[in-house]
Parts: C-alpha cells; structure tokens; sequence
C-alpha cells in the first residue's frame, strides 16, 4: 500500500517514485518484481538482510524493512550480503508496478 501525492509522486515508506502515467492522489498498491530492487542505495529503504541463498547466478536475499519482509533477487555474486548485514534498498525503473486502489 502506498499514497500518491498532490504533485503525482508515490510515497512508499521514504522511497518516492513517479508512475508511468499520471494517477489520482490518493491510496495506490504498489507491486515490486524482486529483481527490480537495488541494494546498496546511497538513500533509500533501510534493510536488515534475514536469509541469503546463494544460486549460482547470484543471491536470493530476505530483508526486514520498514514496510515488512521484502523479497530480493541480485545478480551480484561478488558482494554478498549476510544474515545481519544492513544496507539500503531503491527502486530500479523497470519491474515496479502502480495501480489505484479501490475504495473499500
């Protein structure tokens, strides 16, 4: 869940995005492909990795973050996050999706 502003942006948590197209403010769901987050953000969402699993392409992470446990997937194989590690997460462009929410 998240808020679209008067001038168009989306709030979500401390991150702000700008939808493809231009949406009512008001509430909005916002749905985020795992891969679409970036991790190691100079600013962003706050994020305590809780479980790594290393694949052999990359890592699968879990993260504790302000708007829950989030699901990430990084191509990154040569810095690996562990378990505790902090970091701060943003959005990539592509893989996030926005959509007004419906009344009741």
């Amino acid at each position: 869940a998240a808020e679209v502003e008067a001038d168009g942006r989306v709030r979500l948590g401390p991150l702000a995005l700008v939808p493809p197209r231009a949406l009512a403010p008001g509430p909005v769901k916002v749905a985020v492909r795992p891969e679409a987050w970036r991790i190691g953000a100079a600013d962003g969402l706050p994020a305590t990795c809780t479980k790594a699993a290393y694949l052999g392409h990359g890592y699968d992470y879990g993260f504790k973050t302000e708007l829950g446990e989030l699901f990430v997937v990084s191509n990154d194989a040569l810095q690996p996050l562990r378990p505790g590690d902090t970091t701060v997460l943003s959005l990539g462009m592509q893989g996030v999706s926005v959509v007004q929410a419906r009344a009741g």
